[in-house]
């Protein structure tokens, strides 16, 4: 189980925002820290606020630079699905895995 006390959240957000232009330079890579030492992941409220807290947190990373656009609307939420994909997956809880999935269907 990696580390309780705090959680990165990465990601490459060249990715997430299609094909650059070959004389544009890649956004770099974003990443944000997630603590949740505090929450008891054996209790559903405890897992509920983590998962809110990663929500939030790929919200934050992946920061989307025109709501009012579509192609940006669906670059930002390719980029918080993949984020709160691999921020769950690095949590190894199956809970909040179980909470994941039933969010995504």
């Amino acid at each position: 189980m990696p580390n309780r006390l705090a959680l990165l959240l990465a990601l490459g957000l060249a990715g997430s925002f299609g094909a650059a232009n070959a004389t544009t330079a890649a956004p770099a890579a974003q990443s944000l820290r997630v603590a949740y030492g505090d929450l008891d992941l054996s209790h559903a409220a405890g897992v509920d606020a983590l998962y809110a807290r990663l929500r939030a947190a790929a919200a934050q990373v992946c920061n989307p630079s025109d709501t009012q656009d579509l192609r940006s609307q669906v670059s930002f939420r390719a980029c918080t699905v993949r984020a709160l994909d691999d921020a769950v997956a690095a949590v190894h809880e199956p809970r909040l895995t179980a909470m994941h999935a039933r969010a995504r269907d």
